[in-house]
């Protein structure tokens, strides 16, 4: 395949990450590729500009000693009228003209062609990206090799890429809890982490999980006198402290006194309770057979963040680490996201696997309810393709006993395959199970 073209003409969308790809493949391939012409799509009542993604775009190639162009504006995507009109100036200033079409719009990417194959000619070429091939595919049906161990880019400039940043790296919060992760691992080896889970005596989520301002109940906690403990112990006390409140007052008491009530009372059966023991000094919920009192609040978030979940994250990545250490460019634990324009819009990937420009996102829950695990696939498989395009794979990790059922009603909801979505339940923990589903869905 001779590549010999002298102008690179890209459109630019939401997801500029095969732009990318395509600029580092002709680059190394072509010698006589001089300049870039992006076409963006301009900000109106009816359509979002694409700017802010070209200069990023640009940014981040500004080694390959490229001579990038004035960007070019369409105000309206959809009009031929528009999109010739403005390619119009770059006919006279360009030489070999080849068009890379996978970003944009419909309409653009079918103007764009027709318009420049009739002025060009013979020095007109064209190719877009396979999402599923992974091979950039050109127009005289000529096709290149697997990119995807050829192109490479970092997570962090895929982030900056598609317009988003790390806010927190939640990692060093739960170095303590080190020792407690083979206690876990020894019960899928025995088969009993169902037992942890169980609704006599194992871990309750709705029952430890503590949210928003009720944190105020361990203020003075280490206190018999306190009114949280004297509450708990005496009706009487509690009554009377009801009547000194005023009413929003009296009912977020209330409210604090039943939840520090539900968990004081609360007997673990002997695996929770085995767990708990595991855990380092000041961060056990429970000691000589009842509540904790003087736990802090700090080390009673995390211990209980750790057993919600965390623990799974991270037997999670050491099965990953352990078996597919060589498989992968990075391998990266439990970001905080956000868009860098919304920083409300915050979420979490668990897990985050770079081959080449592929990103594999894991998300990992220890839920077995349908309606929650569905939601967590819902999210894995959004944000995956909002970072890296159609390209990315998904993984959804849960403690539900079937799956199959599941995953199919994901890959109809959000339109993808089963190439792109993996659901995997609680059998597939063991190790030699989790393998066997990853190697599989890693080579498919």
């Amino acid at each position: 395949m001779n590549l010999d073209f002298t102008d690179l003409v890209l459109l630019i969308g939401t997801s500029p990450l095969p732009d990318y790809v395509a600029v580092k493949y002709f680059t190394e391939k072509n010698s006589k590729l001089n300049r870039i012409w992006m076409v963006c799509s301009a900000e109106s009542d009816n359509q979002a500009s694409t700017e802010k993604y070209a200069e990023l775009l640009k940014d981040l190639l500004k080694d390959s000693k490229l001579k990038f162009q004035e960007l070019i504006y369409i105000k309206d995507i959809d009009s031929k009228e528009d999109i010739e009109s403005k390619l119009e100036k770059m006919i006279n200033k360009s030489e070999k003209v080849h068009l890379f079409f996978t970003g944009g719009t419909k309409a653009m990417a079918v103007y764009s062609y027709s318009y420049l194959k009739d002025k060009k000619k013979g020095d007109f070429s064209a190719s877009y990206l396979s999402a599923r091939s992974f091979k950039i595919e050109f127009d005289d049906e000529v096709t290149s090799d697997d990119l995807k161990d050829v192109v490479k880019i970092t997570f962090n400039r895929l982030l900056k890429l598609h317009l988003f940043e790390e806010k927190k790296d939640k990692t060093d919060e739960y170095t303590c809890f080190n020792s407690v992760d083979s206690k876990f691992e020894g019960l899928i080896d025995d088969n009993k982490i169902d037992n942890f889970y169980s609704k006599d005596g194992g871990f309750q989520r709705e029952i430890f999980k503590i949210e928003g301002k009720d944190f105020k109940i361990f203020k003075n906690l280490s206190d018999p006198g306190s009114d949280m403990r004297k509450s708990v112990d005496c009706e009487t006390f509690f009554q009377t402290k009801l009547d000194e409140l005023r009413d929003r007052e009296a009912d977020n008491f209330k409210l604090r006194v039943n939840i520090f009530k539900k968990i004081s009372e609360y007997k673990p059966n002997d695996v929770f309770q085995g767990i708990i023991n595991a855990f380092p000094e000041g961060f056990r919920l429970r000691e000589n057979g009842k509540f904790n009192t003087d736990i802090m609040w700090h080390n009673y978030k995390n211990a209980v963040d750790f057993i919600d979940g965390f623990w799974f994250e991270r037997y999670i990545k050491k099965l990953i680490q352990n078996n597919f250490k060589n498989d992968f460019d990075e391998i990266l634990f439990n970001k905080e996201l956000s868009k860098k324009d919304n920083n409300k819009d915050k979420f979490e990937l668990d897990l985050i696997l770079m081959k080449g420009y592929q990103l594999i996102g894991i998300s990992c829950t220890t839920s077995k309810e349908k309606h929650i695990c569905k939601e967590k696939g819902f999210e894995i498989v959004l944000r995956t393709r909002q970072i890296g395009g159609e390209e990315a794979k998904a993984i959804l990790i849960t403690r539900a006993e079937t799956v199959s059922d599941l995953q199919s009603e994901l890959i109809l909801s959000t339109g993808t395959n089963n190439k792109n979505i993996l659901v995997l339940g609680i059998d597939d923990w063991p190790e030699n199970k989790f393998v066997k589903k990853m190697k599989g869905y890693f080579s498919n």
